[in-house]
């Protein structure tokens, strides 16, 4: 059975022992096909010219602001779009609204106190119904509660 595909692959995943690496050098030392090792070797022996970290590192800093200005940017666009909509939105519908001008005069007190009596009534029952859904809302809010317990 080849050893080779078995090491290869525990090389690659990180898992060779240090005797299965130098095994597989001397191997791969022996081909003359393959210098991957020593690529490796000189690749690491390569070294960066003086400043080179600190010219990246202020080019990524700069890369890293430039989203956040545009960013802003577009709120302050998006924001301004909204509040121009909806100042236009808001006079468009007062231009719609329709003025009445319906003043009620009545010269007899008693049927004033009646109108007043049946626009009380009307009030009351549109304030009843309203009530009665708040009522149900808590009924609803209770029964979840002890759901959640």
């Amino acid at each position: 059975m080849d050893w080779r595909p078995t090491v290869l692959k525990k090389y690659w995943e990180g898992e060779s022992s240090l005797e299965e690496e130098e095994k597989l050098r001397s191997h791969l030392r022996s081909d003359d096909d393959c210098d991957f090792f020593q690529t490796l070797k000189d690749f690491s022996e390569i070294k960066l010219p003086d400043g080179f970290e600190a010219e990246i590192m202020n080019s990524l800093e700069e890369k890293a602001t430039l989203p956040i200005r545009r960013k802003i940017r577009i709120w302050r666009y998006a924001a301004a779009a909204v509040l121009f909509l909806g100042v236009g939105f808001t006079v468009f519908q007062q231009s719609q609204t329709v003025v009445l001008n319906n003043d009620i005069v009545y010269d007899d007190p008693e049927e004033a106190l009646e109108f007043t009596k049946q626009a009380l009534m009307l009030f009351s029952t549109k304030m009843n119904e309203g009530m009665s859904y708040t009522y149900s809302i808590q009924e609803f809010d209770g029964a979840m509660e002890k759901i959640k317990n």
